[in-house]
């Protein structure tokens, strides 16, 4: 069975939506035995949409947060022996941006602060 889970800004609940304000788009992480990827789901129409690929199953691609336009998701990721967060534009187009990299796990968070490039912290 797939495990579906996400990670919303505070102060929204679990059950409503990414952003205040969007209400449209829920970026999820999903793991499943290929790997763990984070997909954008349509909630008017129930799709779902790959925003990232793991083949191997090696990367953990996962804690999904949105920019404060909803433009670009910020996600955590293990690549090349080595946590890093990755930005990318929520509709899948073009290249990941590696933001920052450090042997320690890195994740997203979202505290209030926002920046031009995402909600790093």
């Amino acid at each position: 069975m797939d495990v579906l889970t996400f990670w919303s800004p505070s102060p929204c609940p679990p059950v409503c939506a990414p952003w205040p304000g969007l209400r449209k788009r829920l970026a999820v992480h999903r793991h499943d035995p290929a790997g763990a990827d984070v997909f954008v789901i349509e909630l008017g129409s129930g799709t779902m949409s790959r925003l990232t690929n793991d083949p191997g199953g090696m990367q953990d691609n996962s804690s999904p947060i949105w920019s404060p336009d909803g433009s670009r998701i910020v996600f955590g990721s293990f690549r090349n022996n080595k946590w890093g967060l990755y930005l990318k534009r929520s509709d899948g187009d073009g290249k990941e941006e590696l933001l920052d990299e450090a042997p320690a796990k890195r994740t997203p968070m979202n505290g209030g602060r926002h920046s031009s490039r995402g909600d790093v912290h």
